[in-house]
């Protein structure tokens, strides 16, 4: 996650959330993650997410991790990001999409951007990393609309 420390997360606690996913078939369920590959060498490079998933309103949240640091910024993040985004509002029906970020990590915040969030709300000394450093945390959404009006193009030429 790019903090000196970590945030504490053991190797079996991620076994043991890893498992609970997998074994869960519920395709409803309110939340799932995914495992982001390389394009070319099918190694896993990072993990897409969603959660808080309400199909009564129509909306959920993402989250994205490219944590291979070789990588970055070659546009795994932007196209796994887009697809996933296409994914979620044709399967679930869903009318919102809503992303986080932490205010200093400017790199998210611009892919966020690039693919059509906009800034909701901005919240100060938000969350305290394993350092003792506060940190601001920007809220993002995009709509279906504003989606699909903003990608058409590019979906479906990724999609030949």
């Amino acid at each position: 996650m790019g903090f000196r420390k970590g945030l504490g997360v053991t190797e079996e606690k991620l076994y043991e959330d890893f498992k609970k996913e997998i074994d869960d078939e519920n395709p409803y369920r309110e939340r799932r993650r995914y495992v982001v590959l390389d394009r070319e060498t099918e190694a896993p490079i990072g993990e897409l997410s969603y959660g808080e998933l309400d199909t009564e309103v129509g909306k959920c949240r993402v989250g994205i991790k490219i944590c291979e640091i070789s990588a970055q910024g070659r546009g795994f993040g932007k196209d796994a990001l887009l697809a996933f985004m296409r994914y979620l509002f044709d399967r679930f029906g869903l009318q919102k999409i809503e992303i986080d970020t932490l205010k200093d990590n400017v790199r998210a915040e611009a892919l966020y951007r690039k693919v059509g969030f906009y800034e909701v709300k901005t919240e100060q000394n938000f969350w305290q990393d394993p350092d003792g450093i506060w940190h601001d945390l920007v809220f993002m959404e995009i709509s279906r609309s504003e989606f699909f009006s903003a990608h058409s193009t590019s979906l479906l030429e990724a999609q030949s």
